[in-house]
């Protein structure tokens, strides 16, 4: 949104983001760094997490770019699972619901190369437990990196 909002402020971030990655994805990734650097500076944090992260394209140019200051942590679970935090996230009464949810969000996941991600993440864990399981393996995961989370 920073990187648009500078360089196409009119345009819908989704068609700037396709137009720019279409025609030089390192263009775009680039002056996502350098706003992600800029970020991390004026906030004063010493860790960031970028949740949802599409394409595995731009996963491995940020572990090219970055090195080993970047970790790129897959989080998985089966269906079952899915579908069951879904409800619980949701407030949902039947699984038809939840899987009514999933479904288009697994196609556009499928279609932009998330899935292979998994292939070339740092670490991948297992979301099947609760939050603060989760949140303990990314801890571990970061720890293991040698960044500590502000809590």
């Amino acid at each position: 949104e920073r990187v648009r909002s500078k360089k196409a402020p009119l345009i819908d971030l989704k068609v700037f983001i396709e137009d720019k990655e279409k025609h030089d994805p390192y263009a775009i990734w680039d002056a996502f760094v350098d706003e992600l650097a800029s970020l991390i500076v004026e906030l004063d944090v010493n860790l960031v997490s970028i949740e949802s992260l599409y394409g595995d394209g731009f996963g491995q140019y940020l572990q090219r770019k970055l090195g080993y200051c970047f970790c790129l942590i897959y989080i998985d679970a089966p269906v079952e699972t899915r579908i069951r935090h879904q409800m619980h996230r949701e407030g949902l009464s039947s699984v038809e619901e939840a899987i009514a949810i999933l479904g288009p969000r697994d196609e556009i996941k499928a279609a932009s190369g998330i899935p292979r991600l998994k292939s070339v993440a740092n670490e991948v864990l297992d979301n099947s437990g609760t939050l603060d399981q989760l949140y303990t393996a990314i801890n571990k995961v970061l720890k293991h990196y040698g960044h500590t989370p502000k809590t």
